[in-house]
């Protein structure tokens, strides 16, 4: 797990360090590149946050078409597949996305911190969303944004603004179980979520038809 995620991160310090030799090739100042690399990535943070309310919002973030399944264990099955694998995937993608584009402007001594308090947010967000979606969607388009103002504003967190570029510090990021921790976090509390929603509903279901 590790490994794939210092790769995918491998890619996107790449890609970072690129678009910086390209720019100053073209003689563009340092100040310059760095104010317009932070333009591109609170921008992308602004459009994430406005995908990840629509989606972290609901309850149930995707359906599958289920096709009849006659015995108990191919219900069963198909449950552990949607809502106790693919459902907490789904999740940590959303998260793991707005987490990538705050560290990018973050020192690296505060990647734990946005790493916590990002997984903290996605975890409210998807709680709230099996009592009241509406609450959720209004949480989703709200938390990350003054989470994002609160990084931006605080000069203990921002990276310098005279640095030449955005940086990712890949060693610094992996060399603790923050990230993994987290992750497990999010996934666990998906977990029982999902599993208290599914024995509320049978134990409500059963007590109407008792009634």
């Amino acid at each position: 797990m590790q490994e794939i995620l210092g790769q995918v991160l491998g890619v996107v310090q790449k890609s970072i360090e690129g678009s910086y030799a390209f720019l100053t090739g073209l003689g563009v100042p340092p100040y310059i590149i760095k104010l317009f690399l932070t333009f591109v990535v609170v921008l992308l943070i602004c459009a994430w946050v406005w995908q990840l309310s629509k989606h972290l919002s609901k309850r149930d973030l995707f359906s599958i078409e289920r096709k009849d399944q006659k015995t108990g264990f191919g219900r069963a099955l198909f449950y552990v597949l949607e809502y106790l694998i693919l459902f907490p995937l789904y999740t940590i993608f959303w998260g793991g996305v707005l987490v990538l584009l705050l560290i990018l402007m973050a020192v690296p001594e505060a990647y734990p911190n946005v790493i916590f308090f990002a997984a903290i947010i996605v975890s409210v967000i998807r709680a709230i969303a099996y009592f009241n979606e509406e609450w959720a969607y209004t949480l989703a388009m709200q938390l990350p944004i003054v989470m994002l103002v609160s990084t931006v504003l605080n000069p203990t967190v921002l990276a310098k603004v005279n640095a030449s570029t955005i940086t990712l510090n890949l060693p610094y990021l992996l060399q603790t179980n923050v990230l993994l921790e987290s992750i497990g976090f999010v996934v666990v509390m998906e977990w029982i979520l999902r599993i208290s929603t599914l024995v509320g509903g049978r134990a409500k279901r059963k007590n109407q038809q008792q009634a």
